[in-house]
């Protein structure tokens, strides 16, 4: 009985449905004209993403203070944590040894040159032959080059600050013996900082040398001017390593400290 009841129901529904459909069509078949759409045109253009990397502060040039010889400490001058001078003594090792072998070479030099002199004399009026002229030239120029070699062994027991920079802690005491292992202190250059990151390898392809990146940190930001793009990208990570010079000094910044780097990148589809 109820599907007799459904049935019926969709028969005069159907029924009443039909003469409106049909005006439908006959109106759409008499209206030739064109029908009007709501359309975009796609263009292709460039668009940027703001990509964060984590970066790390680095001085321009730093370097480990090291003696070249194994040698005592007879004086130290090392200023911790204060800026020195390019050439500032730092430490000076016991050079008496050198000293009396500069004595005595610089004794035998003299008289092979004034013996030089004296044959070279003779030999330009025929007095001596060619060969015992250049056996004294050659004392006189073996003597010479030991004297070079000494005065440089004395200088390398004179260390020294090879830049201007900041010195760092004292790690040795005075009467210790240093071998070339031995790490004196450290030395930063403290004028010019820049800041090292990695990016992923499609990050870094939109980045070229002399965009500027932002550097954020605790205590403010600064601006980055990229200076080098490793061009080998690593295989285990497919990250580029960037590094950029930090434009303006910042008194807030050390070396070792770690950022944001913040950097736009452009991409086209």
């Amino acid at each position: 009985m109820r599907l007799f009841y459904y049935t019926c129901l969709f028969v005069l529904v159907f029924a009443a449905c039909k003469p409106a459909v049909d005006k439908s069509k006959q109106a759409n078949a008499g209206n030739k004209g064109p029908i009007a759409i709501d359309a975009s045109i796609a263009v292709l253009s460039p668009f940027h993403q703001a990509v964060e990397a984590n970066g790390i502060i680095q001085s321009n040039q730093q370097v480990d203070i090291q003696s070249e010889l194994s040698a005592r400490v007879v004086s130290i001058n090392i200023p911790e944590g204060k800026m020195v001078k390019a050439g500032t003594l730092l430490v000076k090792l016991y050079d008496d040894d050198l000293q009396a072998q500069l004595r005595k070479v610089s004794a035998q030099y003299n008289i092979a040159q004034g013996n030089e002199k004296r044959l070279k004399t003779l030999y330009d009026v025929k007095g001596i032959n060619q060969q015992d002229y250049e056996a004294a030239l050659s004392q006189k120029l073996s003597l010479e080059a030991d004297l070079d070699y000494i005065k440089s062994m004395i200088k390398k027991t004179e260390i020294r600050a090879p830049f201007d920079g900041l010195i760092g802690l004292r790690r040795i005491s005075l009467g210790a013996m240093l071998t070339p292992q031995t790490i004196i202190t450290t030395l930063q250059e403290q004028a010019q900082l820049k800041v090292d990151f990695v990016l992923p390898e499609q990050h870094a392809s939109t980045l070229k040398v002399g965009n500027t990146v932002q550097i954020k940190f605790n205590q403010g930001q600064a601006v980055a001017k990229v200076i080098a793009i490793e061009p080998r990208v690593e295989s285990g990570t497919q990250n580029v390593q960037v590094r950029a010079m930090i434009q303006s000094a910042e008194s807030h910044l050390s070396p070792g400290a770690f950022v944001k780097v913040v950097l736009e990148c452009y991409f086209r589809l």
